[in-house]
């Protein structure tokens, strides 16, 4: 795919490669698109479904996930990215100012 990005950036046609050269490139983007597709495919049919066992934390691992992976799930989750970058600018500017 590198290569096609290439051959987009410098604005050459797919038709001026070689016979030899255009069929094994055109091959090989098929088979990646055709792997992108599946991938995609099994993105989109098999939902991201976290498993934190059944140990005594189990239950705050699942806690502490959803505070600062899953914004929706809580006021406290939309707070956490805010109040970390207010630290994160805080902290560069006592940088500057030392």
């Amino acid at each position: 795919m590198s290569f096609c990005d290439d051959l987009e950036y410098w604005g050459i046609d797919e038709l001026y490669l070689e016979p030899c050269c255009q069929h094994r490139y055109h091959q090989r983007k098929e088979h990646v698109l055709e792997e992108m597709r599946k991938e995609a495919d099994s993105l989109l049919t098999e939902p991201a479904v976290e498993d934190f066992g059944d140990g005594p934390w189990a239950k705050w691992q699942q806690r502490l996930w959803d505070l600062l992976e899953k914004p929706q799930t809580s006021m406290a989750a939309r707070v956490c990215p805010l109040l970390s970058v207010y630290l994160l600018v805080s902290t560069i500017f006592d940088f500057v100012l030392i």
